[in-house]
């Protein structure tokens, strides 16, 4: 692959979930219904998040460009999303957080019920990667790395940041018209500079990425996705069948006993 641009939102984590079927770790089962084990399912959390992103920044116009899922380094590292356009650089970390969940930012302390989470440190080197991919290009321009939160309302944020990095963290819906409120800082010649120096693979990471059929991955996902659904209503769906029937038991006890 010679271009960036042709890589999906989420395509890291799709071809890892999906190279997990056949496996201890997920099941099909009868009626379409897929079983993953808590081992991977941060995983299929984790496609969520970035389709959420993905399906925001679409609303951008042309003078942008997005990349999705770009590989990084050597360990199979990857940036969620990268947008280039007249404000400047933004890296994007999607975080897709189960519904209730209560999110709560403060400088550099960032918790997700009360639990510590890096993800301003993982924000911070995103911005520092990008910067010295564009000194290494005679380059310069804002850099604002963002951590993009979906799934809970409860969110609360107080001068997010990490070492010298301001670091935006909000609703993954916020996130276009907090982009486009900005000033222009880069001129379109500079945008386009940039883009194509970003959209090389080489620049990242040294490991070779291989050319997957969007299509077919995201195709494949989806029938993941919708058997894990699955799974799920059916799973809700027993454990509320067996809630009654025991509450029937007891007041058909209860009445037994005192009627």
């Amino acid at each position: 692959m010679s271009d960036l641009r042709e890589r999906v939102a989420g395509q890291a984590l799709m071809e890892k979930l999906i190279s997990y079927r056949g496996t201890k770790d997920m099941r099909d089962l009868p009626l379409g219904i897929v079983w993953i084990s808590n081992e991977i399912v941060s995983w299929w959390r984790g496609v969520r998040g970035e389709l959420d992103m993905a399906r925001e920044l679409d609303a951008l116009g042309t003078d942008w460009t997005v990349l999705h899922s770009i590989p990084v380094g050597d360990r199979g590292s990857d940036i969620d999303h990268v947008v280039i356009g007249p404000p400047g650089v933004f890296p994007i970390n999607s975080k897709r957080i189960t519904s209730g969940r209560d999110v709560r930012v403060v400088d550099d302390d960032f918790r997700v019920d009360g639990r510590r989470q890096k993800y301003l440190r993982n924000a911070q080197f995103e911005g520092e990667r990008i910067e010295a991919i564009l000194r290494s290009a005679h380059l310069r321009a804002p850099i604002v790395p963002l951590i993009a939160i979906s799934g809970t309302k409860s969110i609360r944020v107080r001068r997010p940041r990490c070492g010298n990095w301001n670091i935006g963290v909000e609703r993954v819906d916020r996130v276009v018209r907090r982009i486009r409120k900005r000033q222009a800082r880069i001129t379109p010649s500079e945008v386009s500079k940039i883009s194509e120096v970003l959209m090389n693979p080489s620049v990242w990471t040294r490991r070779a990425t291989e050319n997957a059929d969007p299509a077919a991955l995201r195709a494949e996902f989806r029938r993941i996705d919708r058997g894990i659904r699955r799974w799920n209503l059916a799973l809700f769906s027993a454990i509320s069948v067996g809630f009654l029937a025991l509450c029937l038991g007891v007041s058909m006890a209860w009445t037994a006993i005192f009627l």
